[in-house]
């Protein structure tokens, strides 16, 4: 059946980005706090530009694989419970009920009922 397997590799992504994030963070205010304070607004956004976008973007594309992580799991869970209901109900099927075990249950049924 198809998505019976689990990959145990899929949060792998969050880790690895998450320590990228780290990294861009520091870029960003390494290239902030080393920038003189003599020089213009426009020369200190300058340097620290790029590293802010593409710490912008990771963090968006972070975002994303985490919502397609969460269906997944939401899907991959639905799966699983359809999956039990239907063995479950497969091993109810085939068993025979005894008759005693639905006389027990009529007469306690009736007993309830009182």
């Amino acid at each position: 059946m198809v998505g019976e397997r689990i990959d145990c590799r899929a949060g792998r992504p969050g880790g690895l980005g998450a320590g990228v994030q780290l990294l861009l963070a520091r870029e960003v205010l390494a290239r902030r706090l080393d920038e003189s304070v003599d020089e213009s607004v426009d020369d200190l956004l300058g340097a620290a530009l790029p590293w802010l976008i593409a710490l912008v973007v990771l963090t968006v594309l972070l975002s994303l694989v985490k919502v397609v992580q969460n269906t997944l799991s939401q899907v991959l869970a639905e799966a699983v419970s359809v999956r039990a209901t239907e063995a479950i109900l497969d091993v109810a099927a085939s068993v025979e009920p005894e008759e005693s075990s639905l006389r027990f249950s009529c007469q306690s049924r009736d007993r309830r009922s009182f």
